[in-house]
């Protein structure tokens, strides 16, 4: 049994002794002091601290720096979040996993360093540290979930060892090591931008909160994106594509299937007020319209059969809308939140999902 006799060390912190193949190590897991600044120890009673805890030190805006030990291997879940006042923190070699939260809203971290072992950052690990401006991932790091960096609204780069067997960058945007998939985007890199022509995949989330991308370019390679890869891109005005990609095609920067049957995202600032969706649409998918904000009309064709989850969610001007006789299926939540909707016109024999017009407070109108 493992005996901790330096109580003096434990004042501020609660401790769990926590043993692997007969080796005991020492995880924090929480801190009770004010201080603004913070050494953890390298051991408490001989024995090692290598793991600071979920929540160790959530929504503590006294601290201003933390000094790691070179022990630590594991930093878990939401171990500084809201820790708004978080300015430094060495990150030591021994560091492994950095997991999901656990620097989320730490707005005045604005330099982070990486130690060359680390192997992954989970969700959200950094969102929201508004004063990051570039990213370095060293040669060790090996898994980084898409949406590790969201909402950090000034980064403008990554850089990426040239050693790293797993990823590389070009223009601060960052790639798989092949550049065949495109992993993330910076949230504060400005203006159009065209994707390399080697790209076939984009990851979960990329574009998302993206809200200074104004224009974006489709390769002729890319042969899938995710719904709602641009939720919230409130910049965007224009979807392009290149001519040779057998799967996607645009029409005035509004994107389409090659075929032109399924509308599949219209650009949140797309300058229309009106807009009149092809004859030959069948589908409109999920999320295409969402936020689109300037939009007042919609005119859609008698060839629409189906309308996907929340595709007109947060359409706050559109004021009515008239939905074709043989339209089959409206989806969850599609006219959610279009809070100046005053009629929906349509069909008895159309069905509905679950919560179709939740929000909508006008008035239905169902025509033979």
């Amino acid at each position: 049994m493992a005996i901790i006799k330096e109580l003096k060390e434990m004042d501020d912190f609660s401790l769990e002794l926590e043993e692997d193949e007969g080796q005991y190590t020492i995880k924090i897991n929480s801190y009770y002091g004010n201080s603004k600044e913070v050494v953890i120890p390298t051991s408490i009673g001989g024995i090692p601290v290598t793991v600071i805890g979920s929540y160790t030190f959530l929504k503590n805006d006294k601290l201003r720096n933390v000094i790691l030990p070179e022990n630590i291997k594991v930093i878990e879940n939401g171990a500084f979040t809201d820790c708004t006042n978080l300015k430094e923190i060495n990150l030591p070699e021994s560091l492994v996993s950095i997991e999901d939260h656990a620097f989320e809203n730490c707005e005045c971290l604005a330099h982070i360093k990486f130690p060359e072992n680390l192997v992954s950052i989970e969700s959200y690990a950094f969102g929201n540290c508004d004063k990051l401006t570039n990213i370095t991932i060293p040669k060790g790091l090996a898994d980084i979930e898409s949406n590790a960096f969201s909402g950090c609204k000034n980064l403008k780069e990554f850089i990426v060892d040239e050693r790293n067997p797993v990823y590389t960058t070009c223009e601060g945007v960052l790639f798989d090591k092949n550049m065949t998939t495109l992993i993330m985007y910076p949230n504060g890199k400005k203006g159009g931008y065209v994707m390399p022509d080697s790209i076939t995949t984009i990851a979960h989330s990329v574009f998302n909160d993206r809200n200074r991308l104004t224009q974006i370019t489709f390769p002729a390679e890319l042969m899938a994106f995710p719904y709602n890869s641009f939720y919230f891109c409130e910049l965007l005005s224009d979807i392009m594509v290149d001519k040779n990609n057998p799967l996607f095609s645009s029409v005035d920067g509004v994107l389409f299937d090659k075929e032109g049957c399924n509308l599949l995202q219209y650009p949140q600032n797309k300058n229309n007020t009106v807009y009149t969706v092809p004859d030959n649409v069948v589908s409109i998918m999920k999320w295409t319209f969402y936020n689109c904000k300037r939009l007042t009309k919609l005119i859609l064709p008698e060839s629409l059969r189906y309308i996907d989850d929340y595709t007109f969610q947060s359409c706050e001007q559109l004021s009515e809308i008239t939905l074709p006789m043989n339209l089959m299926y409206i989806g969850e939540g599609a006219f959610k939140d279009c809070t100046n909707l005053k009629t929906i016109t349509l069909s008895k024999k159309t069905k509905t999902g679950y919560k179709t017009f939740s929000g909508f407070s006008g008035q239905i109108i169902y025509r033979d």
